[in-house]
């Protein structure tokens, strides 16, 4: 699946696939413009957001109210490399579920793409090329 990034100066890109375009910046105070999540929101986002897709598919199907459903991610930089050390990931249904229902939905959540691609480290490829 093609996606491509564009610099367009001061820290800041664009990226465009399937016809929709994000704008990755940094804030003010790392020489951004603060237009749009670093990558390291970008990769919380869609792990917050993903879980919150499998779980959308999981509650309609069980007829679970999720009008008011929220997910909080919290994580924190690691060094030597750096990268992301740690995520917390919060869902709050305010619905009143039993345990076992509990647990249907954890595991629901830890099926999702992103998940299991930040579990199960994927084959990444870089190259650089010039004119």
């Amino acid at each position: 699946m093609p996606m491509e990034i564009v610099y367009e100066g001061k820290k800041r890109f664009k990226a465009a696939t399937r016809g929709l375009e994000l704008t990755i910046d940094q804030p003010l105070e790392g020489g951004g413009s603060n237009q749009g999540f670093t990558p390291p929101e970008l990769l919380i986002a869609a792990l917050g957001s993903c879980v919150g897709v499998y779980l959308e598919h999981f509650c309609l199907r069980h007829e679970i109210d999720i009008s008011k459903m929220k997910i909080t991610l919290d994580w924190e930089k690691a060094s030597q490399p750096a990268r992301i050390g740690k995520i917390n990931c919060v869902v709050d249904i305010p619905d009143q579920l039993d345990s076992q229902m509990v647990a249907s939905l954890l595991k629901v959540a830890h099926q999702c793409l992103i998940h299991n691609t930040l579990l199960h480290e994927p084959e990444v490829g870089i190259e650089v090329k010039t004119k």
